[in-house]
């Protein structure tokens, strides 16, 4: 079974750094139709259940305010790089598109690669290992200029870790996606916001970040 992590997890990384949108459903298909026939028959397998308990959500939405904030503080000069590479065909396409694009790094990290080293391994392991996975395949990011590309893998690093453990912790998909979604809108919102009124917007943020601590209590949701 470890093997077999192995050989999915290499053809879905492969897919994911150089391949089409088609190919990269084409890898992750292929691969859960192989683990469905190899036994894993149940959806709930692939965390295809909606999470028994919503807190942990709230929970991990506000480590991924804490990490953009503390990013926005420390590099200041980043937030016209992100306008630069991420909004490149606008904000209306950055909001459309991100359903997809977040759909497909969901199903990567946790349908296939967590839920496969949590049966190969452990649950703990399925953590690091899709964490590590996640980060790698945002290694692209470094061609774009050293710097910021590593402050970019960094961040992605610590929102993949903590969406690892969000998944670990519900089994659910929809909970990571969800998660995923609403802080891809709000930073691509952010983006596109000029100073001063992106500070207006940073405000919002803290107080939607204070409300999900008050929603995740107790805060040990945060961890398995």
């Amino acid at each position: 079974m470890q093997l077999r992590w192995l050989v999915e997890t290499s053809l879905l990384s492969y897919a994911f750094v150089y391949g089409t949108i088609t190919t990269r459903l084409t890898a992750i298909a292929l691969v859960l139709a192989v683990e469905y026939f190899s036994g894993r028959k149940k959806a709930s397998d692939y965390g295809f259940a909606l999470p028994k308990n919503w807190k942990p959500v709230y929970a991990v939405l506000a480590a991924f305010f804490a990490i953009a904030l503390i990013e926005r503080i420390v590099f200041p000069w980043m937030a016209d790089w992100y306008r630069i590479n991420m909004l490149v065909n606008g904000l209306e396409y950055a909001l459309l598109t991100a359903p997809l694009f977040v759909l497909l790094e969901e199903l990567f990290m946790h349908s296939a690669i967590q839920s496969g080293a949590q049966k190969a391994f452990s649950k703990k392991a399925g953590v690091l290992l899709a964490t590590a996975v996640f980060s790698l395949i945002h290694l692209g990011w470094l061609a774009r200029g050293l710097e910021a590309g590593l402050v970019v893998v960094v961040a992605v690093t610590a929102m993949g870790y903590f969406k690892a453990r969000l998944y670990a912790r519900t089994n659910s998909v929809f909970a990571t996606y969800a998660a995923h979604l609403a802080f891809n809108w709000l930073a691509f919102l952010q983006m596109a916001t000029p100073w001063p009124l992106e500070a207006v917007l940073w405000a919002g943020y803290a107080l939607f970040a204070v409300y999900a601590l008050y929603r995740s209590q107790p805060y040990k949701t945060l961890f398995i």
